[in-house]
């Protein structure tokens, strides 16, 4: 439980949290075997937060309703009102990105260069890239 994140989510949400599918299995001193907790928070170290947390719109969700998905959304908040506005801000301009990118009346170079714009903003790099490669799978339906 030492990954880093923003200190509001830190100190605000996940606190001292670390859920297990099992909570019997929790390791109480160093003496025990930690390989037989399974922890309810991704760990991206080790798994890709996209097998487990979708985007509809700017809004996360746990892909089939699965419990590591639910459990980092909900501890960490990243459903709070804050986090939805900037992921909306961002959505709605990357939205225009997309429409402008495909849309056949727009001249080509300008196409090209919203789609590039927009490629961008899919990158490890950008924040919010996750919601946004959602948003292009959906064709930005919400």
């Amino acid at each position: 439980n030492l990954f880093l994140c923003c200190g509001k989510c830190n100190s605000s949400y996940k606190r001292n949290f670390f859920p297990l599918a099992n909570p019997t299995k929790r390791a109480t001193s160093h003496l025990d075997d930690i390989s037989k907790e399974q922890p309810l928070f991704i760990d991206p170290t080790k798994e890709n937060p996209e097998d487990f947390i979708e985007f509809i719109g700017y809004t996360p969700k746990a892909i089939n309703g699965n419990q590591k998905g639910k459990e980092t959304i909900l501890r960490i908040g990243l459903n709070r009102p804050f986090l939805d506005e900037r992921r909306r801000k961002i959505y709605l301009l990357c939205k225009g990105l997309y429409l402008a990118s495909v849309n056949p009346y727009v001249p080509f170079v300008e196409r090209k260069n919203c789609g590039d714009l927009l490629r961008e903003q899919t990158k490890p790099k950008s924040q919010y890239s996750s919601m946004i490669k959602c948003a292009i799978r959906d064709k930005f339906r919400f």
